[in-house]
């Protein structure tokens, strides 16, 4: 993971600013990433520039006279801006001796390099012509792309260095070297060593100009690698398209205090999509406090006071704060945000009271203020009369494979001999965030034969990390008769018709439409539009390995057997208990 990547034309400033700038960063203590300093020779140069931005917080583009006349420069700022869109990386553009509108309406050096480009059109075969035309449509986009963000960049104005040459006099004396005047009475008088005294100290007095242009540079760079203060997953595919919504209801300025519910499966992607808000809109706030994973912290001794101090302590900037009871951090809480718009996130809340030790006091915070919770369970957020709820969408097939592919080959696309695993994967992941991460993550590196006895596997055992991960769901069903209902359908009633099943389980002696509709509720389960009962394929596996552990060698002393050979087995040896 970088803190900055250095997008610059080596030629322009590779040995003068762009180096001084790497050294302030790097001695800042910012891991920084330039091409020449990080990449072998050998290595496939653009994958590993592809990397090297998607693991940066955040990007610094110089653009200097000659920017546009690299191919690969383009190409990396193609890149970097549409990781910005992606992920929300933070951009940092630097307009080093150029003027942000001839980047913009590409003019002056630019507009030559442009006509090279367009030029070489024209030398090209029918199908490389549409190539470069793209190509260079792209590019065209990406700079005034760039060039509109000059609002949150950084200017570096031409001055001393584009005086004309004769008038040295001046030159010298707008680098303010008047002793030095004061012993030369003309210009056409200077000595050659005279000369080469003053143009040293000149060079030297516009470095120390851009040694404060750097200092200044450095400290924007500290506000824009501190901005992402939470740690995102490295490809927030799609992210935009989700988060979309929510961040517009953060930038929007109300008079009352806005409550927006996140809810879905586990591995959907809640606490990703949160992260992804706050670290993008917690800047528009007076304070903030991202309280992460209240559930497992209520679970423990004191785990609602805890989260009350680790508040007050992100709103009192770091004050550590002592709290005797609940009921008294509501009081501190109460005190600690008034006159304030706070921003707060609570992620994964299970319980009410969870909600209610800060939600409950929504009338004390300032108006403006805005909370967001992530929860699987959306009744939480109906008992608290919250109407903002975003449910989150699983990937689509597209974004799948794109988010497998970074994680499996480090690309955002397959690798041409393990494209017949896709679909197989695709179909086993349903667009699952959590399960493409992990799968592609165990299978990097791997070779044909283990992908193939991988998914062979399971077919039968699902991923423990990821089957793991949703039996915490399992754990928020209520009770014994929706648990039991839950492992019933998930082995014999998927695909089934609701009324058909109903008639069934309620003869056997369940409530089943209430434990169907409480299943429901924390996206265990859904009715499709014609009537039938479907589980996320994860959701199910998990529910069927949790049958399978109760006796992994003997099916016999299984509670459920819905596989035909383990029943096949069962019944030909008559050892069904």
């Amino acid at each position: 993971m970088y803190d900055v990547f250095m997008s610059f034309r080596g030629e322009d400033t590779r040995k003068t600013f762009t180096d001084q700038l790497y050294k302030a960063l790097v001695d800042e203590g910012y891991r920084t990433f330039r091409d020449d300093n990080e990449i072998e020779r050998g290595e496939d140069i653009k994958s590993e520039l592809d990397k090297a931005i998607h693991s940066s917080k955040s990007s610094i583009i110089v653009l200097s006279k000659n920017y546009a006349t690299s191919s690969w420069c383009l190409d990396e700022l193609v890149m970097i801006l549409e990781n910005k869109r992606k992920r929300g990386h933070s951009i940092l553009p630097v307009f080093y001796y150029v003027d942000p509108l001839d980047v913009g309406k590409q003019m002056g050096s630019f507009a030559t390099a442009f006509a090279s480009y367009e030029q070489r059109i024209m030398e090209q075969t029918d199908e490389g012509k549409e190539e470069w035309i793209e190509k260079i449509k792209r590019w065209r986009e990406a700079l005034r792309e760039v060039a509109d963000q000059r609002g949150n960049g950084m200017v570096l104005q031409n001055s001393d260095q584009e005086l004309a040459m004769p008038n040295i006099k001046q030159w010298i004396h707008n680098a303010c070297f008047n002793k030095i005047l004061i012993c030369l009475s003309t210009v056409t008088h200077m000595t050659n060593q005279h000369f080469c005294f003053c143009l040293f100290h000149f060079d030297l007095y516009c470095r120390t100009d851009e040694l404060r242009f750097i200092e200044k540079l450095v400290k924007v760079t500290e506000n824009k690698v501190n901005r992402s203060i939470l740690s995102v997953a490295p490809y927030l595919i799609g992210i935009h398209f989700r988060v979309n919504n929510i961040c517009l209801w953060l930038q929007h300025k109300t008079d009352d205090v806005g409550i927006w519910g996140i809810c879905g499966m586990g591995g959907i992607g809640k606490t990703t999509i949160a992260k992804y808000a706050f670290n993008s809109n917690f800047e528009s706030f007076e304070r903030s406090s991202f309280l992460y994973n209240v559930r497992d912290f209520s679970e423990s001794t004191d785990g609602l006071i805890y989260l009350q101090k680790q508040f007050l302590s992100d709103i009192l900037d770091g004050r550590k704060i002592d709290i005797q009871s609940v009921e008294d951090g509501i009081n501190q809480i109460k005190s600690a945000v008034y006159g304030k718009r706070v921003l707060v996130v609570l992620d994964d809340i299970d319980e009410v009271e969870q909600l209610a030790a800060i939600v409950g006091m929504r009338d004390c915070f300032y108006s403006g203020s805005k909370i967001i919770v992530t929860t699987r369970q959306i009744e939480l957020l109906r008992a608290c009369e919250i109407e903002l709820i975003d449910h989150v969408q699983k990937l689509n097939k597209d974004e799948s494979v794109e988010l497998f592919s970074w994680h499996a080959f480090g690309q955002g696309h397959p690798v041409e001999h393990y494209t017949k695993f896709l679909r197989r994967i695709i179909e086993y992941c349903i667009g699952c965030p959590l399960a493409l991460q992990v799968l592609g993550s165990s299978l990097s590196g791997k070779s044909l034969d283990v992908w193939e006895s991988t998914l062979k596997k399971l077919e039968v055992i699902p991923n423990s990390q990821v089957s793991k991960k949703l039996q915490i769901s399992f754990a928020f069903i209520q009770d014994d008769h929706d648990k039991s209902l839950f492992l019933d359908i998930a082995c014999f009633f998927l695909g089934k018709n609701v009324d058909h099943v109903v008639t069934i389980l309620d003869a056997c002696g369940y409530y089943s439409m209430v434990g169907i509709q409480n299943l429901q509720d924390i996206f265990l389960l859904k009715i499709d539009e014609y009537g039938r009962l479907m589980m996320h394929p994860l959701v199910r596996d998990m529910g069927r390995e949790i049958i399978r552990q109760e006796s992994p060698k003997y099916p016999e002393r299984r509670s459920r057997l819905w596989h035909y050979k383990d029943s096949f087995k069962v019944l030909k040896d008559k050892n069904v208990r």
